[in-house]
């Protein structure tokens, strides 16, 4: 699978109808549930456009099949869906079709060789040689860092609750040390 740099999104954790991660995510400074809801499918439409690509990596939403199966026809492009720990593969690869969701992905934006999965990780697949892993799950808290090339792309880690853009997440990737640990 590759991409262009101006048709790929990235984005995490939009965790559409859960309540409680306005408790947990004081930065999601909404009223209510609804208005975040509505804040982060206007600020998604408002980048992504109708052809574009978004790499959603993993909890999507806490609602009924019904409410996942609205919210993902309120929002502009195609969604492929990296499973996160709170998203049923029953229910989210009918609705975003099983061609659509994985547990991780490999796949190029141009040159650019990146690998997809909701969680951090350790090392991944030529990380030595400059490779990109982008996840979720953290919401912006800090995770060990180390010295590849690493970006939690949660929504509430954007200061517009909205997905990144390719070119955003490499200049992030510009300024990451890149200290590679050969293995003999």
């Amino acid at each position: 699978m590759k991409f262009e740099s101006d048709e790929v999104f990235f984005v995490s954790d939009t965790h559409f109808r859960h309540r409680k991660i306005l408790e947990y995510q004081p930065n999601r400074k909404y009223a209510d549930v609804d208005e975040m809801n509505e804040a982060i499918i206007r600020n998604w439409n408002a980048l992504v456009p109708v052809a574009g690509v978004v790499v959603h990596h993993g909890d999507f939403a806490f609602a009924s099949k019904a409410k996942i199966r609205e919210y993902r026809e309120r929002l502009n492009g195609r969604i492929i869906l990296i499973l996160g720990n709170h998203d049923h593969y029953s229910e989210v690869a009918e609705i975003f079709g099983r061609e659509n969701v994985f547990d991780s992905k490999i796949y190029r934006v141009g040159s650019q060789l990146i690998h997809s999965c909701h969680f951090p990780m350790a090392s991944w697949i030529d990380a030595e040689d400059g490779s990109w892993q982008l996840h979720g799950h953290y919401h912006g808290h800090k995770v060990d860092d180390n010295k590849y090339k690493r970006m939690d792309v949660g929504i509430d880690t954007h200061p517009e609750h909205r997905p990144y853009t390719f070119a955003e997440i490499e200049r992030f990737m510009s300024k990451r040390t890149l200290t590679p640990v050969r293995h003999p």
